[in-house]
């Protein structure tokens, strides 16, 4: 087949030819080659984000247009959130409290007749548009200090938006309705000040049976310091965006109830994960005995810091507050850039402050955990990736750990939900397409190579009257340097409670291990390691050209 040579880039813009690709290129291929130019240099992605915020800002309306009439007006419903989303891309989380505040007045006093779904459910989605603005917001609270002093018109925005919400909720109580906008309410009033005591009723009021639950004995346990806890950790990442689902207050409450009465009692979260760690504070003050969960949150450094004892006192104030807590469970510290100096030192200042029980790192490698170590800091876990198709840890970091005490919790265990019955016979996704889960990380040996190993895992599952993901997920939780592993639950959303109990009170035998053996060894797991490198690597290299 004859192929044209690329045309030189000066002549194409002369003749337009950039304008014909946008004018006939179909929406789904422009987005994808879109998401293939921006990976490609980060100087494209600064000068897209740029362009769009001066797009935003010249053709934004003077107003939000009104949302409720006779009923939800769907069209421009969906303008005002794609306007909402697109500001969030650009980084213009302030500039949205504006439209969060028209929203919140327009709905205070609106009359709802019949069936009101479709407003109900457009509320709380907005409801997880403010607290995703929350995270970016305190995103740029983060300087090289620590974590400044918000300006005064920052929080005026923000006592505006509070204000807002606030006479929203009072007016719809008083309605005899559930107000929608209780989490974003309690999410702002912690980013202006994490210390100021806050009330989700649906959270603090639900009732959690945890006597006589005949669940609770199937759940295996490993110790962190002196506490027993589930090996399984219910992951709260998904709480971050309503990309992955959002819910109300009295769904998010009756699922963590149900977490904990299946003896579920851990859960894992960040600085970053939208209001996890709000909402996990108030759900613990419903508890008889708030003692029988764990929480791991983390401590995450992705820019550059300088570490004194005031700003790492200043952050873990941050956590305890929004968890409205005394002390952190397990505090995980990830530092995101190696050749920045500090890390050390910022974890003798986690280790020394009280209000720490126990210290984990997170996406360390081999070699900075044996530094942090021989530097006297003694943390009790890890957390990596470790799965089927990412074996790294068994490389190296399993070792360390193993001979030091120290156990791996681990995420991205199920592959973003690839290593499931969803995907057993299906045809190999788009990379950037729609099915691709933004947590999925690498198809380690071929698509026809991974339908092998679902079917291997299948056979297993039949065997063992499980679930194909229990099966990916007993294989990690077999390995003796592992503690438990991060499972991801949309809480409010959908519930796998029953299915991830599954995976406890048996092992792979022999035949199993060897069966999955027999597919792994054909894969690339080795050149991972060497392409990749050692656990954590790939947030810190440009990992994505591997792919070609």
């Amino acid at each position: 087949m004859v192929t044209s040579p690329r045309t030189d880039p000066r002549t194409s813009l002369i003749e337009g030819l950039p304008d014909l690709i946008l004018e006939h290129i179909p929406a789904a291929g422009l987005r994808k080659v879109l998401r293939e130019v921006l990976n490609a240099d980060t100087n494209f992605t600064y000068a897209f984000e740029g362009h769009t915020r001066k797009y935003i800002t010249k053709n934004a309306p003077p107003h939000t247009e009104p949302l409720f009439g006779a009923g939800l007006e769907e069209g421009e419903a969906k303008n005002v959130r794609d306007r909402i989303r697109t500001m969030f891309g650009a980084g213009m989380y302030f500039e949205t409290l504006a439209i969060f505040q028209e929203i919140a007045e327009q709905a205070t006093y609106i009359h709802l007749s019949g069936d009101a779904t479709d407003i109900i459910n457009f509320l709380i989605l907005v409801d997880g548009d403010i607290i995703e603005a929350m995270v970016g917001i305190q995103r740029i609270q983060q300087d090289k200090t620590g974590l400044r002093a918000w300006a005064a018109d920052e929080a005026e925005a923000m006592e505006s938006l509070v204000n807002a919400l606030a006479a929203h909720g009072a007016a719809w109580e008083k309605a005899g309705r559930e107000p929608p906008f209780v989490r974003g309410l309690a999410s702002t009033q912690k980013t202006i000040d994490p210390t100021r005591p806050v009330e989700i009723k649906g959270l603090t009021t639900v009732s959690t049976n945890t006597s006589g639950s005949s669940a609770v004995t199937k759940v295996e346990t490993f110790k962190i310091g002196d506490r027993e806890v589930p090996r399984m950790f219910s992951g709260l990442w998904q709480l971050s965006s309503t990309a992955f689902g959002t819910a109300s207050a009295l769904k998010i409450a009756a699922q963590f109830s149900h977490h904990v009465e299946a003896g579920l009692t851990a859960f894992d979260m960040a600085d970053h994960y939208g209001d996890a760690e709000v909402v996990y504070g108030q759900f613990c003050k419903s508890l008889s005995d708030p003692g029988q969960t764990f929480a791991s949150t983390k401590y995450c450094v992705f820019t550059s810091l300088d570490v004194t004892r005031e700003a790492v006192r200043q952050n873990i104030t941050q956590r305890v507050g929004r968890m409205e807590k005394d002390k952190i469970d397990l505090l995980q510290v990830h530092w995101q850039i190696w050749e920045e100096p500090g890390y050390i030192e910022l974890l003798k200042y986690c280790q020394e402050d009280e209000r720490v029980s126990n210290l984990g790192l997170c996406n360390f490698d081999t070699a900075h955990l044996q530094e942090a170590w021989d530097a006297g800091i003694r943390f009790v876990t890890n957390q990596s990736q470790f799965s089927l198709v990412d074996s790294r840890p068994t490389v190296k970091l399993g070792k360390f750990c193993e001979e030091h005490g120290v156990k791996v919790l681990t995420f991205g265990t199920l592959c973003g939900g690839f290593l499931s019955e969803r995907w057993l016979g299906k045809p190999d996704p788009d990379f950037y397409g729609q099915d691709m889960n933004p947590s999925t990380r690498l198809i380690w040996g071929g698509w026809d190579l991974f339908q092998e190993l679902l079917q291997c895992l299948k056979a297993i599952s039949v065997k063992r009257s499980v679930s194909v993901t229990n099966v990916a997920n007993r294989w990690v939780l077999d390995h003796p340097f592992v503690g438990g592993t991060i499972i991801g639950s949309r809480m409010g959303v959908s519930e796998r409670v029953k299915d991830n109990l599954a995976v406890f009170g048996w092992r792979l035998d022999d035949e199993d291990q060897a069966n999955i053996e027999a597919v792994l060894s054909k894969s690339r797991r080795k050149e991972m390691f060497e392409e990749i490198g050692d656990c954590g690597y790939e947030y810190r290299s440009d990992w994505q050209q591997l792919l070609g």
